[in-house]
């Protein structure tokens, strides 16, 4: 389809008319606002012009498909109310961007294809230009968290009643969401609850959609389940979770997670409750949305009974495309071409035009961070420019990137910067090297112990008081943790601290960084209740952030039963020069156990790489 563009400039004032002494109608001038700018696979630019001085505009844009549209000026402007801009008719007071509306001066809105008319009404003539551009939908998985923080945390740790065995997670604020995310995503999965902050989304023009899941197998209570969702108060859809490929071919890491059910939701009877919803609506907006789990060692044939109903229903299906990390550059380019570039592929021959219905969901599990020096934001910048690059996903209807509440603050950040960088911005290039960020660390040698003590500087307490095991030598089942192949042991003593050293290399001064850390008792296999271990990390020659230092107490892993407690220890610094020493030590300091006599511990993971610190909040896009 031709997609055409008609710019019609109106001036402002009227000329009266010598005949009948009328004012005559403002003068108008046609000409062309140039063809669209494709920018990437999911961005395409439809008007950029610069403001009519003193006058009004009217843009023709033609959409050329059913999705989200934005729309940018200059914040300053619109703040001052200097800019009004309206779609269609409609007035001043129910403009998309003015001194009440909009997002710093944007705003998005989902618009069905064909032409549309967009009205700018400008004060004098505003520095900079009117954008106009195609983007993806962006959901944001999930909202569980309060509006206000009242201490200025981004988030609150979940209560024992609300996530049982599960503590290393984050139900994050809407003010930290409003401040480092939303200005990046057009939809929200949560519940609608009534009050300003989701009202003034709402007004914004963007989405919320519920979630659902499989309360039961049988028809009936799903149909009301899923029916439910789709018509809670100001629901655009449903996102059920989940879907599962209906086949035992599976990798060696989904069978030791556990948890894949096979088929899952894929019974004719399951399936005909979708193609019910459907044939109910009568008319209601609401879309479906299925997650759709598919192991990599799957078929993009598994999936096309499913993915072929949601498009015959005009629904969408949303790929957990999870992919743990590589050991090295080589790896991980070949691993993002077969299992995503080339999978997509396979959906799309397999089921023609299903792109246009699928939303992608990389992982933001901090789980998937499994290589301590590989930095998984390089690893996840890598997928998001195969979306915008790679010709697999040219037309891909969105992204819902899985999930907010394991995923921490500075990994929110990071998505949110891709999400603009890639989705709204429509660039092609890595935006990790705009911050110097590389896929592989150069800053600890050995940091999953899998070649024992190398590299590092060990001053055991007692003879074998530290020591260097296997996976399989471990008396517990591994899940996610222990990461890698390896783990340090250091078994207390009462005469002095286990204690071992190494150089971090290749910092460089002012830069921000994170040091990443899990321990554990191996003896505590039964444990219920969580627990702080007696044990220090340290790190000389660089200036501690306390703020931004924590150390977490989990209950388990939560991808296997009966796990022992980990605790995560997180720190951030700043480097003074380009090396500093790590010291991990098993008292709580020198002169100080802390903890009992004859406990060992287990330290696994440690990780050291650039910190991606908060950014000033987003204005507007550069004019």
């Amino acid at each position: 389809m031709k997609l055409r563009i008609a710019f019609v400039l109106v001036v402002s004032g009227a000329v009266c008319s010598l005949a009948t002494g009328r004012a005559a109608p403002p003068t108008v001038e046609s000409r062309p606002a140039g063809r669209p700018v494709k920018l990437n696979n999911l961005v395409t630019e439809l008007v950029r012009t610069k403001f009519p001085e003193g006058g009004r505009a009217e843009y023709l844009f033609e959409n050329p498909r059913d999705g989200w549209v934005f729309f940018s000026v200059p914040a300053e402007a619109a703040a001052s109310g200097k800019v009004v801009v309206s779609l269609g008719r409609t007035p001043r007071e129910q403009a998309i961007l003015s001194r009440t509306m909009g997002r710093h001066g944007e705003a998005m809105r989902w618009l069905p294809a064909g032409t549309h008319r967009l009205q700018v009404r400008a004060d004098g003539k505003p520095d900079g230009a009117l954008l106009v551009r195609t983007v993806p939908e962006i959901i944001l998985t999930a909202f569980q968290g309060d509006f206000h923080s009242p201490d200025g945390s981004p988030y609150k740790k979940p209560s024992k009643t609300q996530v049982p065995g599960e503590d290393r997670l984050f139900l994050y604020s809407w003010d930290f969401l409003d401040q480092c995310v939303l200005d990046n995503v057009n939809v929200i999965q949560a519940g609608y609850q009534k009050c300003p902050e989701m009202d003034k989304w709402l007004a914004e023009g963007r989405k919320l959609i519920a979630g659902g899941n499989f309360p039961s197998e049988k028809p009936d209570p799903l149909y009301a389940h899923w029916s439910e969702g789709m018509n809670a108060v100001h629901s655009s859809g449903v996102l059920v979770d989940e879907f599962v490929s209906p086949t035992l071919n599976i990798s060696e890491a989904d069978r030791v997670l556990g948890g894949y059910r096979a088929g899952y939701g894929f019974s004719p009877e399951i399936l005909a409750v979708i193609r019910r919803i459907h044939d109910d609506s009568h008319g209601r907006k609401g879309k479906f949305y299925a997650y759709l789990g598919v192991p990599w060692a799957a078929k993009a044939k598994d999936c096309k009974r499913l993915i072929d109903l949601l498009d015959a229903c005009g629904y969408y299906w949303a790929w957990e495309s999870y992919l743990w990390e590589e050991p090295n550059v080589a790896e991980a380019k070949a691993s993002v071409e077969k299992l995503l570039c080339q999978r997509m592929r396979d959906f799309r021959r397999e089921s023609p035009g299903c792109e246009k219905r699928c939303i992608l969901c990389p992982s933001i599990l901090d789980d998937w961070d499994s290589i301590p020096n590989v930095d998984y934001k390089v690893w996840l910048d890598m997928q998001m420019n195969a979306v915008a690059r790679d010709p697999a996903f040219e037309g891909l209807y969105g992204l819902a990137p899985y999930q907010c509440r394991n995923a921490d603050p500075e990994m929110m950040r990071w998505a949110s910067a891709l999400y603009r960088h890639y989705f709204i911005e429509g660039n092609t290039g890595l935006l990790s090297a705009k911050y110097g960020y590389k896929l592989m660390t150069e800053h600890l040698e050995n940091a999953d112990f899998a070649a024992g003590a190398a590299h590092w500087d060990v001053q055991p307490a007692d003879v074998g008081s530290i020591g260097f095991k296997k996976i399989g030598d471990l008396p517990f089942k591994k899940g996610y943790l222990p990461c890698g192949p390896g783990v340090m042991t250091m078994k207390r003593s009462d005469k002095k601290a286990n204690i071992v050293r190494q150089t971090i290399n290749n910092l460089r001064p002012g830069r921000f960084y994170s040091l990443r850390m899990f321990s554990g008792d191996p003896a505590a296999t039964s444990l219920k209740t969580k627990q702080l271990y007696a044990h220090s990390v340290n790190i000389q020659g660089v200036e501690r952030l306390t703020n931004e230092c924590r150390q977490d107490a989990q209950r388990g892993d939560r991808a296997v039963q009966g796990s022992i407690c980990w605790n995560y220890t997180y720190i951030v610094f700043k480097a003074t020069k380009p090396t500093a020493v790590l010291e991990v030590s098993d008292w709580v300091d020198k002169n100080t156990r802390g903890g009992p006599v004859g406990q060992e511990l287990i330290f696994d993971f440690m990780q050291v790489q650039p910190f991606f610190p908060a950014e000033r909040k987003t204005q507007s896009l550069p004019q």
